[in-house]
């Protein structure tokens, strides 16, 4: 145990230095109408969670000959391949059509190295086969993750703080090679948070958000292979429902008044919340509270497979009193549109 806890240690220490230097470095996220932040602060604070991962992953597979697949080390460079194109889109904006296709390319290629979801148990109906569903299902989930987590890192600690509860709740999990990534990205994800929380001085970019995203979404996968698409497969999914949630109903909400929907705005749930008052840790104490409810109710859900659609509806009951808090909230403050 005190090799595993130096070596995460090891990997804080690397994540911290690396993002120290990329404060220093001063690559600028500068304030517009939908930012939270008032004066610019520097970005780029993926590159420290990537580079910590990346001297993990040869450390690891050094001691450990073989322990990770052809398909495994697929999986996980594709992600480090959209991270450095999502770089590229922090210096200089690209065209949103490329940004979904280096996406779904990755997805794809995480998807031929094994992070594909073949089979799922759904409580009352056994194993499922998805057959033919099985591609675009997962194209799907991996691409809207990246997305969702993409859209949803716009307050200090929020994106941080989700990530690594949901890897907290996977570390312990069935799957050994959920469970050393997630070994790997927990320490190099908190060589982040200490400067992003409680007041940021660095923010991930869309170089951390989206590596950690397309990270989760493919771990997910991987937690279905491993498990035969057993009651695990549902732990990550259920995490990050809430994120996933938030963004679906802000779509649906703009698309039924009428606006684009690839412009930047500031209608996120979450950011209804700060607008009105809430301060950037008690939402992000909230969802990070949402997350780690959404993983015990995973865990109770592998143990108990008969309580599962219970809890979902539980679940559900407490976004739609989440729902309500944030319009009785949004009217009394008069935000104006949303």
């Amino acid at each position: 145990m005190i090799p595993v806890v130096a070596f995460a240690g090891l990997l804080f220490a690397v994540s911290a230095a690396v993002n120290f230097a990329m404060i220093r470095l001063r690559l600028l996220d500068r304030p517009n109408y939908r930012s939270s932040h008032r004066v610019a602060t520097p970005k780029g604070g993926g590159i420290g969670v990537i580079v910590a991962v990346l001297l993990g992953l040869v450390v690891v597979a050094n001691l450990e000959r073989g322990v990770f697949a052809p398909g495994e080390w697929l999986a996980l460079l594709a992600g480090v391949a959209l991270a450095v194109l999502a770089f590229v889109d922090d210096l200089r904006p690209l065209p949103a059509a490329l940004r979904l296709l280096a996406q779904v390319a990755a997805a794809a290629a995480a998807a031929a190295g094994g992070a594909l979801f073949e089979e799922l148990e759904v409580p009352g109906l056994g194993l499922v086969d998805l057959g033919w569903l099985a591609w675009p299902l997962t194209l799907l989930w991996i691409v809207g993750v990246t997305n969702a987590v993409n859209f949803m890192d716009g307050l200090d600690g929020l994106v941080g703080g989700v990530g690594l509860v949901a890897l907290l709740f996977v570390w312990p999990g069935p799957s050994p090679f959920v469970a050393t990534v997630a070994m790997l990205l927990g320490p190099a994800l908190l060589g982040f948070l200490v400067f992003n929380t409680p007041r940021a001085r660095l923010f991930l970019g869309d170089v951390g958000s989206q590596f950690l995203g397309f990270t989760l979404a493919v771990l997910a996968a991987f937690m279905a292979r491993d498990t035969g698409g057993g009651m695990a497969s549902w732990l990550l999914p259920l995490i990050l429902a809430p994120f996933l949630v938030d963004v679906g109903y802000t779509l649906l909400r703009r698309a039924r008044a009428g606006e684009r929907l690839t412009e930047a705005h500031r209608g996120h749930l979450y950011q209804i919340l700060y607008r009105v008052g809430w301060p950037h840790p008690a939402v992000a104490l909230l969802h990070a509270g949402f997350a780690a409810l959404h993983g015990a109710a995973g865990w109770l859900a592998m143990q108990q497979p008969d309580w599962f659609w219970w809890l979902l509806g539980g679940l559900a009951v407490l976004h739609a009193l989440y729902f309500s808090l944030v319009h009785r909230v949004a009217a009394v403050a008069s935000v104006g549109r949303w």
